[in-house]
């Protein structure tokens, strides 16, 4: 999938809709996106973390320390949306905050050792005891 952030602005104004080549790339991808999302989406389902929550987990374990604005950005949701989740899962245990070492007013998010264990947990072969066996 394309990142739209380091790639060239379309040349598409409000006057001028872009190319149909462009348009076939986006619909592309967002058929893809739509599909990741519900693939994931599937994968955790029946844990104990939701699909957007299983992403800030992942996006943490890659990334050691995140804030949330950062992480609003990586995850494609709102602020709000990643305000709630990182709440969820610090109440959980799975996520502790840091303050800025820069910036004493902003707080970063890092994974606790319980959403270290989680993450492996749900992605080690046959440790997946939330769902049923077959």
């Amino acid at each position: 999938m394309n990142d739209y952030k380091n790639t060239p602005k379309s040349s598409a104004t409000p006057d001028s809709p872009p190319s149909k080549e462009h348009l076939d790339e986006l619909c592309r991808d967002v058929a893809a996106g739509r599909k990741a999302a519900k693939t994931l989406k599937d994968f955790v389902a029946g844990s104990p973390v939701s699909e957007v929550e299983f992403r800030l987990l992942w996006h943490l374990q890659k990334n050691s320390t995140t804030d949330q604005r950062a992480l609003a950005l990586s995850l494609g949701v709102s602020p709000a949306q990643v305000s709630s989740c990182v709440e969820q899962l610090r109440s959980e245990l799975l996520v502790v905050g840091v303050r800025d070492s820069k910036d004493r007013r902003r707080q970063k998010w890092r994974l606790s050792m319980g959403g270290v264990s989680l993450l492996a947990s749900l992605t080690t072969p046959g440790v997946r005891v939330w769902k049923e066996a077959a």
